[in-house]
């Protein structure tokens, strides 16, 4: 179930033996970057790159003694 987040962009945060958090990977849209350097000189970028990894998706995955899936949060 790890690895399906991985190979999705997500990054591993915390892994223990029976639960994992992982964290999506993303810098934001490349258009709305293009506009930002355009309108901004790069500051809109810098504000709009630390925004987008702040707000970035956040997934715990648990699994069941049985080694299935128990589900996300």
């Amino acid at each position: 179930m790890v690895d399906e987040y991985v190979e999705k962009g997500y990054k591993v945060k915390r892994s223990t033996g029976d639960e994992a958090l992982v964290k999506e990977r993303t810098v934001g849209s490349w258009i709305i970057h293009l506009i930002l350097l355009i309108f901004t000189i790069g500051f809109g970028n810098v504000a709009y790159l630390i925004y987008r990894w702040v707000t970035a998706d956040t997934v715990a995955i648990v699994l069941n003694p049985d080694g299935g899936d128990a589900g996300e949060e």
